[in-house]
């Protein structure tokens, strides 16, 4: 006398229940083989980075010359967005005040005419 085959276990509420098979039977439950890993958790803490380069100098700001900021400024559609970047430092200041630089935007963007 062969033994019954034991029932299948219900799908706990994490994951879905598994489609019937055309036969009308259930199917069988995947083996350890067949399950896909295990994704790693949320909320756990990431591993720090390696500290191979502990002597390593701090890495500095990219410097962009004087005249690309010019330009970029230059860029800028009215003077109150001039005003606001020149805000932002000390050397955007600089390069917004000076005179060539304020000769160049008010040819580029002059006051539309009234009339």
């Amino acid at each position: 006398m062969a033994s019954p085959s034991p029932p299948p276990t219900p799908p706990t509420a994490d994951e879905p229940p598994p489609p019937p098979t055309p036969d009308g039977d259930a199917p069988s439950p995947p083996t350890d083989a067949e399950s896909p890993p295990p994704l790693p958790e949320a909320d756990a803490p990431a591993a720090p980075p390696p500290d191979a380069d502990a002597d390593a100098p701090p890495l500095q700001q990219p410097h962009l010359p004087d005249g690309i900021l010019e330009d970029i400024f230059l860029r800028l559609t009215t003077a109150a967005d001039v005003a606001r970047a020149s805000a932002a430092c000390a050397s955007f200041r600089a390069i917004t005040s000076a005179l060539p630089f304020r000769r160049r935007f008010r040819a580029l963007h002059r006051a539309p005419v009234l009339g």
